[in-house]
């Protein structure tokens, strides 16, 4: 996007977004970086304004076409805004001068808000480092970055940055690709008021990995296995009768996979399958999971995925068909296809990597994810030695959430817990 005029078709993921978003079903993440003073929001925006032209994939707004949304450069203005309580709230191309993001700041944090449609959280935090070196620079502190860590201001943006990278390793073959079963749904009593519970546990990161590898498994396999523990003796205890497997969707970033660079989506998903069965044991769950991995997590099973997500895109009769009727057979569609193969969703972004000069001045970063498909979205994030791990709901229960942070306890970990208390609105 090197000028006003330009337009840009949304990426092979981010065209669904769009079709089914709505304020109960939101799909949209945030990237928080918490700092070791109080952010000065004139500065804060400063900054951002200083890397808006950096970063044009971001600073869009959505128009309507005849065949499909697209976007255009946005070049109202963007503020920067004191953060309210609704976390993840839905974005509409209608409102927020027509931006599909927020930069948001409260006490000693900033927080980036992304609807899923512009980006993925790979993206979103490319975004956030530059904003928050950029704001370090303007306060006045000596910032270096000899490893090219961060994006900054007064480079250019690549045109490797803003490609769909689902179209460009799309190679046409039709292969057999892993199709996820039906899964057991949480059940519970929803909030009064509209938003998303969240609780997060802060953890020692060194710990929390030693502590994966004496069960002979990464991090992730671990949260996981845990999470999907917690949900076993969620379920035992409200609704013995179910057929359905336990199931997580976890996003994988194709960026490791392919040579991609892209700003823009580029991940694809996985299932971690447990089978009901009494009795079930921890190891249980690990070994299930990590044969989840060796069988989906290969070159070959995610090209097959990718094929077939773009086939559907590329079939002539979607291509002809009226924007209104893409978003009704989208809607109906997504439902029938994808609604109901996740228990919960998890996504770790693993070690956020930064300058040296930055670490002084950052305590720990947060990533959440809200308003998705399943009721619990459960999100990692580590910095500085320290790992947080976040669970969001649209439930009053917290019975899962206790289960699965006292377990961490259980197993030697030391936990600091945190919540919004959305249940006492």
């Amino acid at each position: 996007m090197e000028n006003k005029d330009r337009w840009l078709k949304l990426d092979n993921a981010g065209k669904i977004f769009p079709y089914v978003s709505k304020k109960s079903f939101a799909n949209v993440f945030r990237v928080s970086f918490y700092l070791k003073e109080t952010i000065k929001p004139e500065i804060l925006q400063n900054a951002v304004d200083d890397l808006k032209y950096r970063f044009p994939t971001f600073f869009v707004k959505m128009r309507t076409g005849i065949f499909w949304y697209y976007y255009e450069l946005n070049e109202r203005k963007f503020e920067v805004k004191k953060e309210h309580a609704f976390l993840c709230s839905y974005k509409s191309k209608n409102k927020n001068n027509g931006y599909l993001l927020d930069i948001f700041y409260y006490q000693n944090r900033i927080s980036i808000e992304v609807f899923h449609a512009i980006s993925d959280a790979t993206g979103a935090l490319e975004l956030g480092k530059a904003v928050v070196y950029r704001y370090l620079e303007l306060i006045g502190y000596q910032m270096e970055d000899d490893l090219n860590e961060v994006i900054k201001v007064g480079s250019e943006p690549k045109i490797s940055e803003s490609v769909d990278s689902f179209f460009d390793n799309y190679n046409g073959e039709k292969l057999d690709r892993f199709k996820a079963p039906k899964a057991y749904i949480i059940k519970g009593t929803k909030f009064f008021a509209p938003g998303n519970g969240l609780i997060v546990g802060r953890v020692n990161s060194l710990e929390l990995k030693n502590l994966a590898k004496k069960y002979d498994c990464t991090v992730t396999q671990f949260i996981s296995a845990a999470m999907l523990r917690s949900i076993y003796l969620y379920m035992k205890r409200h609704q013995a009768k179910n057929d359905k497997p336990l199931s997580i969707v976890l996003p994988v970033n194709m960026r490791n996979y392919y040579n991609s660079e892209t700003l823009r989506n580029f991940a694809l998903y996985i299932y971690l399958i447990q089978q009901v069965k009494p009795n079930l044991e921890f190891n249980d769950f690990i070994e299930s999971i990590k044969s989840c991995y060796d069988e989906q997590l290969n070159i070959e099973s995610l090209q097959a995925t990718l094929n077939a997500n773009m086939q559907i895109e590329s079939s002539y009769a979607l291509k002809l068909c009226p924007l209104f009727l893409k978003i009704l057979a989208c809607k109906i569609g997504y439902n029938k296809i994808a609604g109901g193969l996740s228990t919960i969703s998890l996504s770790n972004i693993g070690i956020v990597k930064t300058p040296k000069s930055m670490e002084e001045y950052i305590d720990n970063v947060e990533f959440i994810a809200a308003g998705a498909s399943t009721t619990h979205s459960c999100c990692v994030a580590s910095f500085n030695n320290v790992t947080k791990i976040s669970v969001t709901r649209i439930f009053q229960e917290l019975d899962i959430e206790r289960e699965f942070f006292k377990f961490l306890s259980q197993l030697g970990l030391e936990v600091i817990v945190s919540s919004n208390l959305w249940e006492e609105n």
